[in-house]
């Protein structure tokens, strides 16, 4: 996940000076689908910001990319079960992801200059226009490659959802598990949680691995 920054005084005067039926502080699926639901009504105006502790309240676009391609690896480094493994994610080693997330920070940039929303910013702090030029299509894809590959400041992370470092696909492929989410080479071992998945789902895990936990248990249950 990649955010764009841009700083919102505390001062109310700068939402254009208007008042809001609802003001909703905080992301994720339950801040998205409150707002949502607030904004069937025409009549009634909300406010949906993501606000950070300091002198100053931030709100931030997020380009969340969860279709990752690149593949990246975990691995034991000892027999000891409390030294961790070193983890490789491998983040924009397809060149796809890239340009898909170059677009996702194009659009984002688009978004908070429209006639909607300018006069809800202060302005774009990160990565800013001298980092990443802005033009017609939001900045270059060179400009802004640059930054995502090898600016410091850029940040990328897999909002907290991990999976498949145990994926139920071909052994070939760099599987672990069969559809019937045993172990290869073992008889009755079976992995039943969210490393099972081989790609990321654009929502939250828990209903996904809910349905992944009953099927386990008609497995287990039946024997198969």
């Amino acid at each position: 996940m990649m955010a764009l920054l841009l700083a919102l005084p505390l001062d109310a005067s700068v939402v254009d000076g208007g008042t809001y039926d609802y003001v909703v502080v905080g992301g994720g699926t339950a801040g998205l689908t409150v707002t949502s639901r607030l904004s069937e009504d025409p009549s009634k105006r909300v406010l949906f910001t993501v606000a950070l502790g300091g002198p100053m309240d931030w709100s931030w676009l997020a380009d969340q990319n969860k279709t990752i391609h690149g593949r990246g690896n975990v691995t034991i480094l000892s027999a000891d079960s409390f030294e961790k493994p070193r983890v490789i994610v491998n983040y924009f080693n397809v060149d796809f992801d890239l340009a898909l997330h170059i677009e996702g920070c194009r659009l984002a940039r688009k978004i908070f200059q429209s006639a909607a929303m300018s006069s809800l910013s202060a302005g774009e702090t990160v990565p800013g226009f001298q980092k990443v030029p802005d033009n017609s299509e939001g900045g270059s894809e060179e400009d802004w490659a640059q930054w995502v590959l090898h600016d410091p400041q850029f940040s990328f992370g897999s909002v907290a959802h991990p999976i498949g470092t145990a994926a139920m696909m071909r052994r070939s492929l760099g599987g672990v598990v069969d559809a019937r989410l045993k172990v290869y080479d073992t008889t009755n071992v079976r992995v039943v949680d969210a490393s099972i998945l081989p790609w990321q789902i654009s929502a939250h895990l828990s209903s996904t691995i809910y349905g992944i936990v009953e099927k386990a248990a008609d497995f287990i249950k039946s024997g198969v």
